[in-house]
């Protein structure tokens, strides 16, 4: 689904075995990931809400395979 690199140094990448990971942008060791539940199908996406900073990434069967 492609990655995100922040200001932070942080790199957010989203796993076709349903992951979302993040990595030391200078190193690239692994410094967190979670479960999506699904496989990821986009890009992460940042965004603010009320000086806080949020990841978002859209996760899930889509497309022409959806409809198979």
């Amino acid at each position: 689904g492609g990655t995100l690199s922040t200001a932070g140094g942080l790199v957010f990448e989203g796993t076709a075995d349903a992951r979302l990971v993040a990595f030391n942008a200078k190193t690239g060791e692994k410094l967190w990931d979670t479960p999506t539940g699904t496989g990821v199908v986009a890009a992460p996406i940042s965004y603010e809400l009320d000086g806080k900073q949020y990841i978002s990434v859209a996760a899930g069967s889509g497309g022409v395979y959806g409809l198979a």
